[in-house]
């Protein structure tokens, strides 16, 4: 026989379903005109209850937007078990029909469950596009979270309070306060600009230096490799093939990439006659070769320092100057007056919140703004150097020399 118990159970939810939706409730909306706090939850004394709900109606005579403060013991007491604190704001606000003077849908309602430590504030739908979200969470996290988390029921919801009045007044955003604010820091990248700009000018000389330096020292450097080599393969030719000592004969005494894979393995065959023992060879002849290289070696040195601190002065500003514009974005996106500490925690704080457009801005932007910052100095620096293949180093063309 075929259980009835699945169909039972799917009656028992269509039936039941309806009862639970009824069964959430609110506490009593207020019978006098002008109080606007419902303390269902019995968290605030008389005096503290009278001095809150001033507060709240004198934000409503100045700006005719309600702002309603509501308090229960727990969710369980009003029926409420499927859903969270926000979905219970909600609910709240439309069972109130909470509205401004103007119809705008422009107020809000503070929101608190004693028992299960939950706390909410909503805004209506009027202020749906006007990104607000940003400074409401800063607002709780900054000023409300520490003085409800210590049980400081009425200073938490004052904090609250106050910390939505700006919201009420429409106070959110001055286009003046955000320039002028926005006007110091971006002072800032324009002196670090010029300073970076004096340093620049200041290392040209040793840029200058090794550029005119390095093609002779280069020059130098293979014609010496080609008669070390030269030497060697006269030497050493019965181990060589003909080809091979042809090889080396022609080499024109750079090392490197270029070199390429038969020369590279006539190298090895080289080195393995050799058997790491030493090949004395009197460099006399090149005493004013040797002396140009060394003295090129030096100069060479004094570039990779100056390249060096130019290359941290670009990364320093590049940083610097990224930070403030992004800051500033944010604030503009989220209507904050400009404050980049402000700016920059909230990066911070929403760190572990990958979804979170301030954080993927700040992973992306920052790491291409440091890679296009120091690729433009640091090639800035072979340019001004006047050095056409900066991947050559002559260090590692004085290897037969040193060897």
């Amino acid at each position: 026989m075929r259980s009835a118990s699945p169909a039972l159970a799917i009656l028992l939810l269509i039936v039941l379903a309806p009862l639970s939706a009824q069964a959430a409730s609110v506490p009593p909306a207020p019978d006098e005109d002008g109080v606007w706090v419902i303390d269902a939850a019995n968290v605030l004394s008389s005096s503290q209850f009278d001095s809150l709900n001033t507060l709240c109606n004198d934000l409503y005579l100045e700006t005719g937007r309600p702002i309603v403060v509501l308090t229960i013991e727990s969710f369980g007491d009003y029926g409420w078990y499927q859903n969270g604190e926000e979905e219970y704001a909600i609910f709240a606000f439309d069972e109130y029909g909470i509205m401004d003077d103007a119809g705008q849908d422009k107020a809000i309602l503070v929101f608190m469950s004693e028992q299960d430590r939950r706390f909410w504030t909503e805004l209506g739908g009027g202020y749906a596009g006007e990104n607000r979200d940003a400074y409401v969470q800063s607002v709780f996290d900054n000023d409300v979270k520490p003085l409800l988390g210590d049980d400081l029921w009425y200073e938490g919801l004052l904090a609250a309070v106050n910390g939505m009045e700006p919201v009420l007044k429409g106070e959110d955003f001055n286009w003046i306060s955000w320039m002028w604010m926005g006007a110091l820091p971006i002072l800032l990248v324009m002196v670090l600009s010029v300073a970076a700009f004096q340093v620049k000018r200041a290392h040209t000389p040793h840029l200058k230096a090794w550029g005119d330096a390095a093609p002779s020292a280069f020059r130098d450097t293979a014609a010496i490799n080609r008669a070390i080599i030269s030497n060697i393969a006269v030497s050493k030719e019965d181990g060589l093939t003909e080809r091979q000592v042809e090889r080396l004969n022609k080499w024109e005494g750079v090392i490197g990439d270029e070199m390429g894979d038969p020369m590279v393995n006539t190298f090895r065959k080289l080195d393995k006659i050799l058997g790491g023992s030493d090949f004395d060879m009197s460099l006399e002849k090149y005493q004013a070769e040797m002396e140009n290289v060394r003295n090129a070696k030096k100069l060479e040195q004094a570039f990779g320092e100056s390249k060096g601190r130019l290359t941290s002065l670009a990364i320093m500003i590049s940083v610097v100057t990224f930070l403030i514009l992004y800051s500033l974005g944010i604030s503009l996106w989220h209507n904050w007056n400009y404050n980049i500490f402000d700016a920059i925690l909230y990066v911070v704080n929403t760190f572990w919140y990958i979804e979170d457009t301030a954080l993927v801005g700040c992973c992306c932007g920052l790491p291409l703004v440091l890679l296009v910052g120091t690729y433009i100095w640091t090639n800035d620096a072979y340019r001004t150097a006047g050095v056409s293949r900066p991947e050559d180093d002559l260090d590692e063309e004085m290897q037969l020399v040193e060897g």
